[in-house]
């Protein structure tokens, strides 16, 4: 005989509503999946966050944290998560949010198209670039030829965008195409300038070991998709009694529904979480890690996020909690031994 799962009320920990369980809710990673499974370590949460949620999270955070930030594009792809097949469906889209780039004596950072090869290395190409620069030409800024802004916005920003401020590089092949894909830019930026092959720099990379270089903005969406990771675990470590109390209100709307507190949420920094890290830590990016705790003179629920051990994510959960002792928490996720380790006997010191 098939035994059928009976439904039973539950409130998802984000939109706080009643729903029918195990009906309306799918199993969340603690620790995005973009970013490592730990084998029978993995934390996830059953029952606590529904589907409308769940997917809403997929569509509108992790994706841009997986497509356009340096842990979803550069930290994955060193690791080993992200193979070079998944890398060019990947690069290929518009990005925002980040940009690689290399340093030429002449043009400053040239834009760079990158992919990832067999050897975890990345392969670099001159990007089709328009280079425009202020009126006392002392500054200048790069725009892929197909994300150049109008021409009043550049004017806005300072630029000139006329003849005799704007310089045009191009990788040196099939010319005649990158010629119309310039003049094409151009036309819809409503810039009069027609641009003609022998008017741009032509360029092919010497085969060497080149540095490059990302810049990078971690802007309200990578901040909410970070937050949410640390609610998770702080759901996972505590339980939904706890995380469901209003006192954690703030953080919760501003993860769900992007809504701003009064005072700040969070803070970034290069420190490290674990001074001694290195007694379990075999190598340099290979893992995260996350600490719940409170702030010894504020009394503030605070979590500590670390992606690929690289910066520091300081998130406020709560300013109101009533708990006067909040228990410490910490967890490593080691992802090249697909495990996760309880760092909380490590954590001598939780705000500096």
């Amino acid at each position: 005989m098939k035994r059928i799962k009976k439904n039973t009320s539950r409130i998802c920990i984000y939109c706080k509503e009643i729903k029918l369980f195990p009906l309306d809710f799918n199993r969340e990673h603690v620790i995005s999946e973009l970013f490592g499974l730990f084998g029978t370590h993995t934390m996830t949460l059953v029952g606590l966050v529904c589907k409308v949620c769940n997917k809403y999270f997929a569509d509108n955070l992790e994706l841009h944290l997986g497509r356009d930030s340096t842990f979803g594009i550069l930290y994955r792809s060193i690791v080993g998560i992200v193979q070079p097949t998944e890398f060019k469906r990947v690069i290929h889209r518009k990005r925002q949010r980040i940009e690689p780039s290399i340093q030429h004596s002449d043009h400053g950072d040239l834009l760079v198209d990158i992919q990832l090869n067999s050897d975890k290395n990345f392969d670099v190409m001159i990007a089709n670039q328009i280079i425009i620069m202020n009126s006392t030409k002392g500054n200048r800024i790069h725009f892929r030829s197909d994300q150049l802004p109008h021409r009043s916005i550049l004017e806005g920003m300072g630029l000139k965008p006329v003849e005799g401020y704007v310089n045009f590089v191009s990788r040196a092949d099939d010319m005649q195409v990158q010629t119309e894909k310039f003049n094409l830019a151009l036309k819809k930026a409503e810039i009069k300038i027609q641009v003609h092959e022998k008017q741009f720099g032509k360029f092919r990379l010497p085969n060497k070991v080149e540095p490059l270089y990302f810049k990078s903005v971690i802007d309200e969406n990578i901040q909410r998709a970070l937050a949410k990771m640390v609610f998770n675990y702080l759901a996972h470590r505590y339980g939904s009694s706890i995380v469901l109390s209003d006192s954690f209100n703030e953080i919760r709307n501003f993860i769900r529904y992007g809504l701003k507190a009064s005072l700040y949420l969070m803070t970034m920094d290069n420190n490290p979480i674990v001074a001694n890290l290195r007694k379990i830590q075999k190598d340099r990016y290979a893992s995260h890690i996350i600490t719940i705790g409170q702030d010894r003179y504020s009394n503030n629920i605070v979590g500590q996020m670390s992606l690929f051990n690289h910066v520091r994510f300081e998130v406020v959960l709560s300013r109101t909690y009533p708990l006067v002792s909040f228990p410490m928490q910490g967890s490593l996720f080691d992802m090249l031994g697909k495990r996760v380790i309880d760092i909380t006997p490590l954590i001598s010191q939780y705000i500096k």
